[in-house]
Formats: structure tokens, sequence, C-alpha cells
């Protein structure tokens, strides 16, 4: 117990370390640069392989927790690409690499569960490779039914301006970008701006369908912020979450707090990611002060070349899948 008990102690510690040396690498303060922090990392945060000779660590959650965060947080650390969308396939090379047994499986498994969040579509799509590389029968049966819960989107039911019910089964066949917001949420405004342009990119594509979800509480102010042009766009379908706001059930589902909230749902309603690359960061804007009408367009060469805006438009592309052009 007391050994257990050291490992969670530490795996806390050195939890909250990697977390930090991570936030320090992107907050640009000139006395931390990257090649110190690598430094600091190999020194002081380099994983002992001897440590898990003994079985205690892997019945310490803080401590696999720690394990898996090394991983992650190495891979972008010492990455010359950091933005999301650029694949999951080198984190988990380091630990099939570097860990064996359970020890392995279980880092895997988290692994897959954590990723998912931002690498869905691949992940889903090399399910049956991930799922060759468990050993131990109750990971690999703990993966499996992890993924077919992951796998369907919530069935919405949401009412348009006009009071017409939109379900998800009305959009089977389509690939479905899905924005949620609500009234004076700035963050919203900015998403909107980046996502004017992509929405222009697929307008004409009948497969891509936008729908835009209000978390506001009063219908009226949904209009009437409809109406203002800064949080939606033209060819989008606006819907409403029933007077429910935030406390939707699909909000819960998704695991959503606050807004914006983006999600992408395949041809098949199953969610190909719920939680996207931003396509808005990285980007600056000017936000208009209270009085002012009509919503941020920018640039659209600038916003479409954004790092973060071309992961989201791949992952509208491998949802999309392969078609003739």
């Amino acid at each position: 117990m007391h050994t257990i008990l050291s490992f969670q102690a530490e795996g806390r510690v050195r939890h909250q370390l990697i977390a930090n040396i991570w936030k320090i690498s992107r907050s640009g303060t000139p006395d931390y640069s990257k090649p110190t922090l690598q430094n600091y990392y190999r020194n002081y945060l380099q994983i002992n392989l001897e440590t898990l000779k003994d079985a205690s660590p892997i019945n310490s959650p803080h401590y696999m927790a720690y394990l898996y965060h090394a991983e992650w947080n190495r891979h972008k650390l010492f990455s010359t690409n950091l933005e999301r969308g650029t694949g999951f396939k080198p984190v988990f090379e380091l630990i099939k690499t570097g860990y064996k047994g359970k020890f392995r499986d279980q880092l895997l498994f988290q692994a897959i569960k954590s990723l998912s969040e931002y690498f869905h579509a691949d992940i889903a799509a090399n399910m049956h490779a991930l799922t060759r590389c468990l050993t131990d029968g109750n990971y690999l049966h703990a993966l499996k039914t992890w993924d077919q819960q992951q796998q369907a989107a919530y069935p919405f039911e949401l009412e348009d301006t006009d009071g017409k019910i939109h379900n998800l089964k009305d959009f089977k066949g389509k690939v479905l970008i899905l924005d949620f917001w609500f009234t004076h949420c700035t963050w919203c405004v900015r998403l909107n701006a980046a996502m004017h342009s992509i929405m222009e990119k697929y307008k004409r594509d009948p497969d891509v369908v936008f729908l835009s979800v209000c978390l506001d509480v009063k219908k009226e102010s949904w209009k009437r912020s409809i109406a203002g042009g800064k949080y939606t766009s033209e060819g989008v379908l606006n819907l409403f979450t029933n007077g429910l706001g935030r406390a939707h059930p699909m909000m819960a589902y998704y695991n959503f707090v606050g807004a914006p909230q983006q999600l992408i749902i395949g041809k098949d309603g199953r969610v190909v990611s719920s939680k996207p690359p931003r396509p808005d960061m990285g980007m600056n804007y000017k936000v208009k002060r209270a009085g002012e009408k009509g919503a941020l367009k920018p640039d659209a060469k600038g916003t479409l070349n954004n790092p973060p805006a071309k992961a989201f438009i791949a992952l509208i592309e491998t949802a999309l899948g392969a078609r003739s052009t």
C-alpha cells in the first residue's frame, strides 16, 4: 500500500510539472526557450523504465496518467509541427516501443481514449490495427466496448427559425458541421468569422451541411442575434436548443462546457470529431464595438492557410471520403 501511495503522490507532482512545461513552451516567454525546456525534460522528467519493473505503478491512476501525458507532451515539446490534426501515430509509436505488457496496453488504451477527442477520424479508421496492438484480453474488451459507445452521434431534435423540427436522421448521407454559440460570446463571433471562409469553400457541395446551434434560453434573443449577422453566416441552418440552452442533453453527451464548441458528424451518423481544431486559433480579429452591425469577414486566403483551419478542412475531407473530382 505504501508503494502505491508513493506512486500516486509522485504521479500527481510529475503530471503537473509536465503540464506546466508545455504551457510555458507555448507562452513565448524569452527566458524559457524551447531548447531550455527540452533539456529540463531530458534531465528531470525523463521516465525511468526501471521503475516499471515493479507492478505497483499500474495500480496507481495518477502515475499512469503521468506516463501517458509524459509521452504526449514529449511528442508536442520535441515535434516540429504542434498543430492539432497532424496525426496521433507518433505518440502511439512512443508507447509501443517504450513499454511492455500490461503497462503498454493500459497506456495505449488511455491514449486512444484521450487522443480520440483530437484525432477521432484517424483513430476510427485505424481501430482494427490498434486493437491488434493489445495483448491483454481485459483491455481489448474494454477498447471494443468503448469504441461502440463513442461512435454514435447524439440523436438531436432541434427547431429552426420557422418552427420546423430537424433531427439527426434527416441528414443521413451528409457530413454535418455543427457550431454551438450563444449571444454575447466574443469567441463565438471570432469562430464564425473564420468558419465563413470554410462555408464558402463547401457551399456548392450537396454532401456538406452546416448547422448553427444556439444555446440561448430566449428565442427572441436567438433571432435577434441571427439578424445581427455576427454569430452565423448565410447558408447555415440555424437551430435552437428549445429553450434549454447549455442544459440541453446534447451538451452533456459530448462533455461540452460553454461555447464556442464544434462537432463534425459523418455520413453514417457517427462522430468524426467532437473536438476539432479551431479554425480561428492563431488569427487576429478586430472585434467590433457595441452597436456596430455586421459580421467579421477575414481574408479567405489567410483563413484557409491557417494551420488549424487546414486541419479542420482535412477532417471534413476525411469524412467525405474519396470522391471523383
